[in-house]
């Protein structure tokens, strides 16, 4: 019995559950309690109990006693599925997982991050016990709220300066206001014009990133407008940051200010961004906000390999949306990537693409990138 020191055998509690199933939900069917597997890879196994839904699907239980043996559960569970699915046929479609447990303080998080990517559909149940190993209750688990990987938003915004000293004096308060409106994960980056254009007349200014999704307080929902970023940018403008003039960023704002004769720097980071800065350099940031993933709807110029089959995937979906409404070239793109692939699984793919659905950005890119004249897509393949 939980919190009563009464050590109640899993045995006893599996019998007791496998009797009546419908204490973790309706229309469970036992099929077989200790459902043996075998394994010709390697370590075969023992599913606690073996059932199967309303819908047909297999459910694979797993009852783990104690808080200890609960960090044993992921590792069994996942081999089971593995094992059901490759060796049985059976369809992750059609296979899920239960786990219950009268403890889950040390399997929670663990849990939680492997619902991010699942072998098939996985629920938790915490559940108590009597003395004599009957459930009394269950309750779904609710995983914990894990922070996303931190990605860059979309929505920029850029302060400028007439004076390097306005400049200066803003970027402190700037960065308090950030922190103060929720963005805590954000980058400000120092801008100095070193060009030729005379019609520059703000050469200075404070390059603004935040993360995506930010936390933001919504009492004022009703004053402010559009998703999370837009409702944080309409608060930031509101607060008392000095600024001779302000214009909107993203996607290829950066990278365009960079070959239009800005000289960039990091200035400040907070949150998340200040955490990995030992590992993760300013020279890094900055290369990653000229460069990130899916920055630019017509432009893209990146690298990657087959031999990482998550990025590998990721970079052929963005440069299949870059060349949407291409349908010549979106074929060709993917012969070529697949002839690649499959020649030189190591092999290191370099692609620099104009959309010419977006003409200004074409010309601009024609006019900085002669070489690219009369091209709407450069692949480059080596080690």
């Amino acid at each position: 019995m939980e919190g009563s020191g009464v050590q109640i055998p899993e045995t006893i509690i599996r019998d007791r559950l496998a009797a009546d199933l419908s204490m973790l939900e309706p229309g469970l069917t036992l099929v077989a309690t200790e459902f043996q597997l075998s394994n010709p890879d390697g370590a075969g196994g023992r599913i606690d109990v073996l059932a199967r839904d309303e819908f047909k699907n297999f459910v694979i239980i797993e009852i783990k006693r104690s808080d200890a043996a609960a960090r044993q559960a992921l590792h069994e569970v996942i081999k089971y599925a593995s094992i059901l699915m490759r060796d049985q046929g059976i369809k992750p479609t059609h296979l899920r997982v239960i786990i219950v447990s009268t403890d889950w303080h040390e399997l929670r998080k663990p849990f939680s991050e492997y619902l991010e990517r699942p072998v098939c559909h996985t629920t938790g149940y915490k559940i108590r016990v009597d003395p004599t190993g009957k459930i009394t209750h269950s309750e779904r688990l609710k995983p914990l709220a894990l922070a996303a990987p931190i990605e860059f938003s979309p929505t920029q915004m850029i302060y400028l300066y007439e004076s390097p000293t306005v400049r200066e004096y803003a970027l402190p308060r700037a960065y308090d206001a950030m922190n103060a409106v929720g963005a805590s994960d954000h980058v400000l980056i120092r801008c100095n014009y070193q060009g030729s254009n005379p019609q520059i007349i703000f050469p200075y200014g404070i390059y603004m990133v935040i993360a995506t999704q930010p936390v933001i307080d919504d009492d004022d929902d009703d004053h402010f407008w559009g998703t999370a970023e837009d409702r944080l940018w309409q608060k930031f403008t509101k607060l008392e940051v000095p600024r001779d003039t302000a214009e909107s960023g993203g996607r290829d704002c950066l990278a365009q200010m960079l070959q239009s004769g800005w000289r960039v720097e990091v200035a400040a980071r907070s949150g998340r961004f200040e955490k990995s800065k030992g590992i993760l350099t300013d020279d890094d940031l900055l290369d990653s906000l000229v460069n990130f993933d899916d920055a630019s709807q017509f432009w893209m110029c990146a690298q990657a390999t087959p031999r990482f089959d998550e990025q590998w995937t990721e970079f052929r979906r963005h440069l299949d949306a870059i060349l949407a409404g291409n349908a010549l070239w979106r074929g060709v793109a993917a012969r070529l990537l697949d002839e690649i692939a499959a020649r030189d699984p190591e092999a290191k793919i370099s692609v620099n693409v104009y959309n010419l659905a977006d003409t200004a950005q074409m010309l601009d890119g024609l006019v900085r990138n002669p070489m690219h004249s009369g091209h709407l897509i450069r692949f480059g393949s080596g080690h």
